[in-house]
């Protein structure tokens, strides 16, 4: 019976390991670094973006910046910010880094 039991809640939590696993952002690489101007920021020219997110580092602070609000990272703190890219102004949508979201894969 102990076994039985035993077995039970480690499935339970392997689920639950798993399920909260699947719902983190991954992030490839290492932050690019915006380069503020007056009230916007630009890309380094060496900037290829290559998903739909991008993984920033704001002023030293990591964030990950979308086009559009994502409302499965409504608990994190949210900065709007303007980026000129080709002259064109885009509102950004950045998220502060949490590990609970989003995991980095180098």
């Amino acid at each position: 019976m102990k076994g039985i039991v035993g077995k039970l809640i480690l499935l339970v939590l392997m689920t639950v390991s798993l399920t909260s696993f699947a719902d983190k952002i991954i992030l490839t690489g290492r932050p690019v670094i915006l380069m503020p101007e007056a009230d916007y920021y630009t890309f380094p020219s060496t900037y290829v973006p290559s998903h739909n997110y991008h993984f920033v580092d704001i002023s030293g602070d990591n964030r990950v910046c979308f086009l559009s609000q994502q409302p499965q990272l409504k608990p994190l703190d949210l900065l709007r910010i303007n980026i000129v890219q080709n002259n064109k102004t885009f509102l950004w949508y950045c998220y502060r880094y949490d590990p609970r979201y989003f995991e980095v894969d180098y």
